[in-house]
């Protein structure tokens, strides 16, 4: 079977023509894995050993499960620090390279540990022979001490040459000096007391004669030796101690077939009884034709016999408790198999039998009442047998009518199958035939059935070949998925392809089901190999898919952490990574839950600064708005408690407005435009009210200025000599207005003309005349001061200049008129200002 999206692929263009994937690049580690896993094996071990770091070296073995064998042949990672690295790094990662890296390691550490014990042994028979060689008293006939010495280094040679090297050690035995011959011998050993016997002799060195040194090695220092009570008690104890050797030596090829012989694990708990206990009595035969004595200490090879006849005791008590625990459940058997005869289930009972007597309970030392049981059970089985064979004969003939029933009026085929293999299953139940007649019968239900199961055969037919069409369906998926995994180019691949291409192999393979028997596990396995190599190529994807949004996690996680770099420039590039987040491919979705997870938490620390700066920002701009408030509160407290009708109260202050309004102005500079603007609404009405009294009281000191002036003015006409003292300096010259009254005329009609108010008809012409001066004063510049004109102070002060009037009727009038209209136009302009 060719899959559709096999056939569709076939007919798409070229894999150039497709659009690009939304993943990013792979990262250069995954680029590198890729192209590792291309490698040829031969490259990739010329490769893998090209590497310096040994690190590196022990994951390209891992890498590939092909390298694998190759790993323990090199030798730069035989030595034990490389072992444990290979321990460390396989890891959940290559479970048969763990345990063989452990395996190895423990190995090495055993034989440097046998290995530094041997040493150390060496040392110590090296100094006991030099000692020997340096003391003429110890060189007795015998030599037993050397001789020991010589024996047991010739065993730790031995066992030094059987632990395998370690790679790099190059630590060896020293050499064991030779024995001095040159030395005197003694011919007869030293008189003794008669006193010996009856008082301990006093105490010696340990190398003070053979058999101290004797001692003294055999027991490897543990404990400080003990000297002779004579020379006749030791060399006594030396003869024994030789002769005993020389038994030992005797016996070594029956000793070595002892240690080397085992009983097989594998057998019966019985056997295995009666072959622990003939190697304990071999062994314990051994330990008495030795015959070692009690007061030497006991070489090696005779603490192995007595390791070896405790540890097979140990084994034979163990293997006897098995045996007392078999003939146990031997002896319930025989209550279950008593119970069953009771109930009559004689099947039962005959199956439960077979297993008592191939536990062989004769052999388990049961007691005989329990064997009497037994035999009993057994002869009432026995006859059961024969009355259920009796009683099964109407069974039988039952049965064979049903079964040539279902012969001549066939069921379903399904049904009909069914039918046949539970009358077998009575017919079988019933027993064994025994006898002509029942052969007999077994013969025509066979026959019977036979019939009966021929509408069978074309259904379970159709499905044997329905079972090969799958078995050759599965072929067709199998030969499918090996021709994409050949003819893809991986390194352009469309992996979301790949991976539905995966997910329909299997729905395809489990809907083509059942197969053959015998065509299921080749199958199966080719199957499962062929999926295992996509999915390692779609593995290898999402790997570098986890890498890369691994690599965005690490990036959040650092902006996290800047505190150099502006919030709003690390919140810009976080939201920057995001977008680089929903561009890369698909992950296993365990894995990238778990990604996700902690790519969202880095983003909500940052977003958790943004809130947490705004959050401050507020409360700034808060704090900032109440102190405001808390200014304009003061300045409407001030503005409240002046009150310009109320002459105990101090003339107001236009500076107090200025520099409130300075000070307001810049408080408000930093707030946002929201606060600033409820602010400047809020102090908008008290700076009116503050100005519109600065005004009203301006006005009432303009009026008092004026009426001021007027006073002095009709005083000074009167009094020429007497200048008022409230005048201000300079305002009345001393000298009477000189001329006639034309300039009195022509400040009235100025002051007119400024208050906007009517003058005399008879003043119309010059008032014209001085109205188009005043105009063209102010266009071309001239000295009228501006467009804004004199202020009713300036003029009133022109007025007083002028100097002592004449007091006439006539400059009574004009002066009235004078200040009338400067009063009008003071009004006036107080009015407009209240507006």
């Amino acid at each position: 079977m060719v899959f559709r999206w096999l056939k569709s692929r076939d007919k798409r263009s070229a894999p150039a023509a497709r659009p690009d994937p939304v993943a990013p690049p792979p990262t250069a580690e995954a680029q590198a894995r890729a192209a590792f896993a291309q490698l040829s094996i031969t490259q990739a071990l010329a490769e893998v050993r090209g590497r310096a770091d040994r690190a590196d070296r022990i994951d390209g073995y891992l890498q590939r499960r092909d390298l694998e064998d190759a790993l323990w042949e090199d030798g730069a990672l035989a030595e034990p620090g490389a072992l444990a690295e290979i321990e460390r790094a396989s890891r959940n990662r290559n479970k048969r390279i763990n345990r063989e890296a452990r395996a190895r390691l423990k190995a090495l550490r055993s034989a440097a540990t046998q290995r530094a014990a041997l040493l150390e042994r060496a040392q110590e028979l090296t100094e006991s022979a030099t000692r020997i060689n340096s003391q003429q008293a110890l060189a007795t006939r015998d030599l037993t001490a050397r001789t020991l010495i010589d024996e047991q280094w010739a065993t730790l040679v031995e066992r030094w040459q059987a632990l395998p090297p370690p790679p790099g050690d190059t630590a060896t035995l020293p050499e064991l000096p030779p024995l001095n011959t040159e030395l005197p011998l003694l011919e007869t050993p030293p008189p003794t007391s008669d006193l010996a016997e009856d008082r301990p002799a006093a105490a010696e060195p340990a190398d003070a004669s053979p058999a101290g040194v004797v001692e003294a090695l055999d027991n490897d220092g543990d404990t400080a030796p003990v000297a002779p009570a004579s020379s006749d008690a030791a060399a006594s104890e030396d003869a024994a101690k030789s002769a005993a050797m020389e038994r030992l030596q005797a016996a070594e090829s029956r000793r070595l077939a002892l240690l080397e012989s085992e009983p097989p694990l594998a057998t019966e708990p019985l056997d295995r009884v009666d072959a622990l206990r003939n190697t304990v009595r071999a062994l314990s035969t051994l330990l008495r034709d030795i015959d070692w004595p009690e007061s030497a200490a006991v070489p090696q090879e005779l603490a192995e016999i007595t390791a070896r006849v405790q540890t097979t005791e140990t084994a034979l008590t163990e293997t006897e408790a098995t045996v007392r625990a078999l003939g146990e459940q031997v002896e319930i058997q025989i209550g279950e198999l008593r119970a069953l005869l009771d109930d009559g289930q004689t099947r039962k009972a005959g199956t439960l039998h077979g297993q008592i007597r191939r536990a062989q309970p004769e052999r388990l030392g049961l007691p005989r009442a329990t064997l009497s049981r037994l035999n009993a059970a057994s002869g009432e089985l026995r006859a059961l047998g024969n009355w259920a064979q009796y009683a099964a004969s109407p069974k039988r003939e039952a049965l064979l009518e049903a079964i040539s029933s279902a012969a001549s009026e066939p069921l379903d085929p399904p049904l009909q199958a069914e039918k046949i293999k539970e009358l077998r299953r009575e017919w079988q139940a019933l027993g064994p035939p025994r006898g002509e007649q029942e052969r007999a019968a077994q013969a025509r239900f066979d026959e019977a059935a036979e019939r009966a199961f021929e509408p069978c055969k074309a259904h379970f037919e159709a499905l044997a070949t329905q079972r090969q069409a799958n078995a050759s369906a599965r072929e067709d998926i199998c030969e499918s998925l090996q021709a994409y995994l050949d003819n893809t180019d991986w390194r352009s691949a469309d992996f979301a392809a790949a991976e539905a291409i995966l997910r329909e192999a299997r729905n395809s393979w489990r809907t083509h089901h059942p197969v053959p028997r015998k065509q299921e596990k080749p199958l199966a396995e080719r199957f499962e190999a062929l999926q295992a190599r996509l999915h390692e190529r779609l593995k290898g994807y999402w790997d570098a898919n986890a890498a890369a949004k691994q690599m965005l996690i690490d990036r959040v996680t650092a902006l996290r952490a800047d505190e150099t770099t502006a919030l709003r420039d690390r919140l810009d590039q976080a939201k920057a990574i995001q977008r680089d987040w929903q561009r890369i491919g698909k992950v296993p979705r365990k894995q990238d839950q778990a990604l996700w997870q902690a790519f969202r938490s880095g983003c909500d620390a940052l977003f958790a600064q943004r809130d947490a700066a705004a959050a401050a920002a507020r409360d700034a701009v808060t704090a900032q708005v109440e102190s405001v408030r808390a200014m304009l509160r003061e300045f409407e407290d001030v503005v409240a408690a002046f009150d310009v009708d109320n002459e105990a109260n101090t003339a107001l202050d236009a500076g107090l407005l200025r520099t409130f309004e300075n000070r307001f102005a810049g408080a408000l500079k930093p707030l946002p435009p929201g606060p600033r603007k409820a602010l400047q609404q809020d102090a908008r009405l008290p700076i009116e009210r503050y100005r519109a009294r600065l005004a009203k009281q301006a006005q009432a000191a303009l009026t008092t200025a004026l009426a001021d002036r007027a006073r002095w003015d009709e005083t000074f006409a009167t009094t020429p000599d007497a200048v008022p003292d409230a005048a201000p300096p300079g305002l009345f010259p001393t000298q009477p207005m000189a001329g006639d009254l034309q300039g009195l005329h022509d400040l009235a009609i100025e002051a007119e003309l400024w208050a906007d108010q009517p003058s005399p008809a008879s003043d119309q012409a010059r008032r014209l005349e001085l109205k188009v001066a005043a105009l063209s004063s102010s266009l071309g510049g001239g000295g009228g001061g501006g467009t804004a004109g004199p202020s009713a102070l300036t003029l009133a002060d022109r007025w007083c200049a002028l100097g002592a009037k004449p007091d006439t009727a006539e400059v009574q009038a004009l002066r009235a008129r004078f200040f009338a209209a400067l009063n009008a136009g003071a009004d006036r302009g107080q009015a407009a200002g209240e507006s």
